[in-house]
């Protein structure tokens, strides 16, 4: 019988909301997504091309690009072609690039804008 309360109990508990929280951070109260004032398109070709904002550039002035934007207000947009295949060598470099700036970025399915 001893069993059966403690069982009882516990359900009770649970069934009261007594259990762990799941999905503390949630989405906003509005069920928004943050807003960005800065988009930067990031495009990797298939052959290991780089074009920022539709515009060729080489890693290294990638770099030098992202950092000039506000870290909290910009976000990346980042696309690389045949994204089901094995990437290209300089697609490594760009992904550091990004999270060395420590911008948002979106992993695109298709070509950003």
């Amino acid at each position: 019988m001893k069993k059966f309360w403690v069982a009882a109990v516990c359900a009770a508990l649970l069934l009261t909301g007594c259990g762990p929280k799941v999905n503390e951070a949630g989405p906003k109260p509005d069920g928004r997504a943050k807003e960005f004032r800065n988009l930067v398109s990031i495009k990797v070709t298939k052959r290991g091309e780089v074009f920022c904002n539709k515009k060729a550039i080489s890693v290294d002035e990638l770099g030098s690009e992202l950092n000039r934007h506000p870290k909290d207000d910009t976000a990346v947009c980042y696309y690389r072609e045949e994204g089901d295949k094995d990437a290209p060598p300089v697609a490594v470099e760009v992904i550091q690039k990004i999270t060395d700036a420590r911008l948002a970025v979106h992993l695109s399915r298709v070509e950003c804008p």
